[in-house]
């Protein structure tokens, strides 16, 4: 690297050999690290380019530790510019939580939680549930640890958070540039573990308006739009059941056994439209699944038909920001197109399965 702190905490760049022979010379100056405040030398490459070494190396959990506290100090610089009142290592009333960053704006405790080590899924459901049981807001900022390659980890899922303005989000923290990458307007693609998204670089202080104000963003809604074909998908299907993906070798199993073929499925089964990302499985494999259930009974009521769709979507731990909602968003979407395609039909409050319709399949 070409810079550092100096003893004064004021950056230093390298730029030429002459300044980098001056510096070393003034044997009372010290440098550290603006990551991890490990000590830095003066070095030179082969080709004469003065840089910033560490004079040893350290254990990443070590790294890791210095730079949590590096960037709890680079946050609270960013609050004391915003004046924002704000403390370090606060712990909660019911001494549940301790907040890395805990602000209080407007009358409302906001918790800054800046994770750089990876924690299980478990633990940022029950920290996050924590937090809003007490009536604090949370916002995660992620370290390197959770690097986003377009796709959404379980971890990133249990991370997500929500706004009108910005749809499903992540934030990205980076001290060391003292900047934050927002991940937003994320949807996730069926038969895909990809997601469309948009992704926009904040300053330090733009970052914290956006979170904590709710400063609003210059951002263009990206189309959440599913630009594959019906036939695409399809023969996405016919691609996973050659390559013998597990989960459609059990669909298309469970398909069989109803006297039906998985490649055939009705076109009502597939999204049109990216799909909020809390839900891995959802897309047509839950459609096809809630499909074979439906056919079961002749009638059903719309509870009846949410509480197995629920089940499908959710057959294992939730996530943080699973509601009611989001299910009923899905669903009636669903519903709506299976109606269309008159494989169901609605009256007196109950949804009648047409089955010589499901034949066809």
């Amino acid at each position: 690297m070409n810079y550092a702190y100096d003893q004064n905490r004021q950056l230093i760049y390298l730029t030429t050999p002459q300044q980098a022979q001056q510096l070393m010379t003034q044997t009372e100056d010290t440098f550290n690290c603006p990551d991890c405040g490990q000590a830095l030398v003066i070095r030179f490459s082969t080709t004469g380019r003065p840089f910033f070494s560490h004079q040893q190396k350290q254990p990443l959990a070590n790294l890791e530790s210095q730079l949590h506290q590096f960037g709890k100090q680079v946050l609270m610089q960013g609050l004391t510019q915003l004046e924002i009142a704000a403390k370090l290592e606060v712990t909660s009333q019911n001494k549940a939580r301790r907040a890395d960053v805990a602000v209080l704006y407007k009358g409302q405790k906001i918790a800054l939680e800046w994770q750089c080590a990876q924690i299980s899924t478990a633990s940022i459901y029950r920290r996050t549930q924590s937090y809003q049981r007490q009536g604090i807001m949370v916002y995660w900022l992620l370290g390197p640890r959770y690097h986003f390659n377009g796709r959404l980890t379980q971890a990133q899922r249990q991370f997500l958070n929500y706004r009108k303005d910005l749809g499903f989000y992540l934030v990205f923290f980076d001290p060391k540039r003292a900047n934050f990458c927002l991940i937003h307007h994320i949807r996730q693609l069926e038969l895909t573990t990809k997601v469309i998204y948009q992704r926009q670089y904040l300053t330090l202080t733009q970052g914290l308006s956006c979170l904590i104000k709710g400063a609003g963003l210059p951002v263009k809604r990206v189309p959440t739009l599913d630009t594959r074909t019906v036939q695409m998908k399809r023969q996405c299907i016919n691609q996973k059941l050659q390559r013998r993906d597990k989960r459609f070798q059990a669909l298309q199993a469970q398909c069989y056994k109803a006297h039906h073929q998985l490649q055939q499925l009705p076109a009502s089964c597939f999204e049109a439209q990216g799909l909020p990302p809390l839900y891995p499985g959802a897309g047509c494999i839950v459609n096809v699944q809630l499909l074979l259930i439906l056919e079961r009974q002749s009638h059903w009521t719309y509870t009846a038909i949410y509480r197995e769709f629920e089940q499908l979507l959710l057959p294992g731990q939730t996530t943080v920001l699973h509601k009611k909602y989001w299910v009923d968003r899905l669903l009636k979407a669903l519903l709506a197109r299976f109606l269309d395609e008159k494989i169901l039909q609605f009256s007196d409050q109950r949804f009648k399965v047409d089955a010589i319709r499901l034949q066809g399949w």
